[in-house]
């Protein structure tokens, strides 16, 4: 499941970064402290997602079957005592050893029959509770990934994918692990440290009063540690973060990689990353080892030194039993591992607590790109396809410069409208505007007319086709990946035939007839850089939505195939859809209805091609088209 999650983020990042910069500085997760006054917060934060989560009919008979565990284990330590006591008296007195047989006989029978309940107890339990921690572990990674998967592009431009799939690994693990263990801990174990109290109690007053002499000195460096594990536990975490995304870049560009020879560049990445969680590891280590045997110190010195003394001394005036001695060292064993069971249970919330921070910080977050509570229905088949562009100023977060400045264009029905210009001209920041993966900070994009801020974002969306000169393709079938995020039943035959079509008029029906039934790998790593560029357009085609948006479609393809393509394009508009290209190829410049130039995210020109040519002064015959490939 954690491959198969990592995959699915890395792909859904790929594709949700369509028309971004690859260039642009990508700022990293920040460091999440927690602010006074939150603690309670969370802590009811987290009792809430517990109740939320929790797997009741899993969780309760687990917890019964534990706490009779607790009685059960007493009851063997004074069964075995009676043994002794028995079985000394009868040495002593020179007694009939039959008789001895027949008075041993019954208890040993009943200490057979709890240890064979406690053999069935803990199967039973332990089952349970391993159901109610996966499924309670599925069920938050679940939450994140759809918390994650419905955010803004921006949002993974300045998060490494790496990081985000260890936050959705790691920190759901650390979490179900502390909420689910949460009932069994306490109360089996406060079960066991108020028997095991009172039976010792029963057992000897004075000797159980040395027992728990150390009990308040305890519960301080509980708290310490608690404190101490909960903050070092971020670090960690944010550690392990940084070494998941190296390894998870370098395994995503591995060909580049060794095309570029920098395997051992990118080994000596990964050691780094693994040598600095390594350091934070010992930096935390010696701490929150020795606070954790602290507790064992002070039972060794504080507490066994007398209570050994004092068994003996009692012991020889008679005033205690062999067997008696040993059913109160039994549950004396049976409360010091309850003590530090809960202390354990104290320092996971305490981890839980700083792990939590991020989690609900995740969960939480609202998207900027989204759709507002009463936006407007838009059925696929009421659009016309009018794409508008009023006055439209755009910025990326961070940067001082405008991206795009008082852009105004429109895109009609049955026509294609090309963008051109240099590098970093605004190319692929309208197509992301016009994709609505951001939004303008001035002006507005329209479709028919509507806001696209007005409009529900999944009924926009199935309004749109787009293609990216990176595809990104999914590690599933060919027939699978065409017909992604199009709603088709890929078993139905009469959709088979419809991206069958689409196929088609992608001229992608050659090779992909010849390919086999199964996954195209990740990211369709199995295909060719053309072939990749062709499924992707035939996606958008199966979409049949009324707009088309494309950065660099043919960029990949030979002048045959792209020929074939720009025909196919100046068919899909002259059946009625708006065709949006971003275009460095006069191929497909040639055949759009009207150029849009651009130089620094504003349009200085716009016409026909033959206009634009004919213009003396002309931007786009000076500069641009004598710049353009031609196959």
């Amino acid at each position: 499941l954690d491959g198969s999650a990592k995959l699915r983020i890395s792909s859904a990042v790929a594709f949700a970064a369509c028309f971004t910069k690859k260039d642009r500085r990508q700022p990293k997760i920040s460091q999440l402290s927690e602010p006074e006054g939150m603690t309670q917060t969370l802590t009811s934060r987290l009792a809430a997602e517990f109740r939320a989560e929790a797997k009741p009919l899993l969780l309760i008979p687990a917890t019964l079957i534990s706490m009779s565990l607790a009685g059960t284990a007493s009851l063997r330590a004074f069964l075995t005592g009676r043994l002794l006591d028995i079985a000394l008296d009868s040495a002593k007195t020179g007694g009939d050893p039959a008789g001895a047989f027949h008075a041993l006989a019954p208890i040993a029978g009943f200490y057979f029959a709890c240890a064979l309940y406690g053999y069935v107890a803990n199967v039973v339990q332990g089952i349970l509770f391993a159901l109610a921690r996966w499924k309670m572990s599925m069920s938050m990674r679940q939450k994140l990934f759809k918390a994650l998967i419905r955010q803004e592009v921006g949002f993974f431009e300045q998060n490494s994918s790496g990081a985000l799939v260890s936050r959705l690994t790691n920190d759901t693990d650390q979490l179900q692990n502390v909420l689910n263990r949460a009932p069994e801990n306490l109360v089996t174990n406060l079960m066991r440290l108020v028997i095991s109290l009172v039976l010792m109690a029963k057992q000897h007053t004075l000797l159980t009063l040395v027992s728990v002499a150390p009990l308040p000195l305890a519960f301080l460096l509980v708290k310490k540690t608690g404190q101490v594990v909960g903050r070092y536990s971020v670090l960690q975490n944010d550690s392990l973060a940084r070494v998941n995304a190296v390894a998870s870049e370098a395994i995503a560009n591995v060909r580049a990689v060794q095309i570029a020879g920098a395997e051992q560049t990118e080994v000596q990445e990964y050691c780094k990353a693994t040598n600095n969680y390594l350091k934070v590891i010992e930096r935390t280590l010696f701490k929150e080892t020795a606070l954790r045997f602290v507790s064992t110190l002070l039972n060794d010195a504080l507490s066994d030194v007398p209570l050994l003394c004092l068994s003996c001394w009692f012991i020889a005036c008679g005033q205690l039993t062999m067997g008696q001695f040993y059913t109160y060292r039994t549950l004396l064993w049976s409360y010091r591992r309850g003590f530090p069971e809960l202390a354990e249970l104290f320092t996971g919330v305490s981890r839980a607590q700083a792990v939590s921070r991020r989690y609900f910080d995740l969960t939480d977050r609202q998207p900027t790109v989204y759709s507002k509570p009463a936006a407007m229905r838009l059925p696929q088949e009421s659009v016309t396809g009018r794409l508008s562009l009023q006055g439209v100023s755009f910025q990326y977060p961070g940067q001082d410069k405008w991206a795009v400045q008082n852009v105004t264009f429109d895109v009609n029905p049955g026509e294609i409208v090309a963008l051109v210009g240099a590098s970093g001209a605004g190319k692929s920041s309208i197509l992301r505007l016009c994709a609505r993966l951001a939004d303008p900070q001035e002006g507005s994009v329209r479709l028919d007319g509507h806001d696209l801020r007005d409009l529900d974002l999944q009924d926009f969306r199935r309004c749109i086709g787009v293609v990216d000169q990176d595809p990104a393709l999914f590690d599933r079938t060919v027939w699978e990946n065409v017909g992604y995020g199009c709603n088709i039943d890929i078993e139905d035959s009469s959709k088979q035939e419809q991206l069958a079509e689409a196929v088609n008029a992608a001229q992608a029906t050659k090779f992909v007839e010849a390919l086999p039934a199964e996954p195209l790998g990740e990211r369709g790593s199995r295909l060719s850089g053309g072939q990749r560029q062709r499924l992707a357009i035939a996606r958008a085609i199966a979409r049949g939505a009324p707009v088309l948006l494309m950065d660099e479609p043919t960029s990949a393809l030979d002048g045959e195939t792209e020929e074939a393509v720009a025909s196919t394009l100046s068919r899909l508009a002259s059946r009625g859809r708006a065709v949006l290209v971003a275009a460095h190829r006069l191929r497909t410049v040639a055949r759009a209805h009207r150029i849009v130039v651009l130089e620094d995210g504003r349009v200085v020109e716009e016409g026909r091609r033959e206009q634009l040519l004919e213009q003396p002064n002309s931007r786009y015959r000076a500069t641009v088209e004598p710049s353009m490939e031609v196959d």
